[in-house]
C-alpha cells in the first residue's frame, strides 16, 4: 500500500501533464513546453512536503514526486522534439 498508491497517484498525474503535452504540441512547440515546466513545479512542492513530513508518510510523498518526475522528464523530451512536426512541401 505505501509503494502502490503514491505511484498510482504519480502515473494518474503524469499522464495528464503527457496527454496535454501532445495536445498543446499539435498547436505550438513553445505551449508543449508548459505541462513539462508545471510538472517540475509540481515536483518541487511535493519534495518538499516529503521532507517537512517525517517517517513512512513522507516516503509516500518522495515515491510520488519521483514518479511524476519521470512523467516530467518524458513530456519535456516529447515537447523538444519537433521532428515529428508535418514539414511544408517545397
Amino acid at each position: 500500500m505505501l509503494l502502490y498508491v503514491p505511484v498510482g497517484v504519480g502515473i494518474i498525474i503524469g499522464s495528464i501533464l503527457l496527454v496535454l503535452t501532445l495536445v498543446l504540441k499539435k498547436k505550438s512547440t513553445s505551449l508543449a513546453k508548459i505541462p513539462s515546466y508545471l510538472g517540475l513545479l509540481i515536483v518541487a512542492i511535493v519534495f518538499i512536503i516529503s521532507f517537512s513530513v517525517r517517517g513512512f508518510e513522507g516516503a509516500a510523498y518522495g515515491f510520488t514526486g519521483f514518479t511524476v518526475f519521470v512523467f516530467t522528464v518524458l513530456t519535456f523530451y516529447i515537447a523538444k522534439n519537433t521532428k515529428n512536426l508535418k514539414q511544408p512541401r517545397l
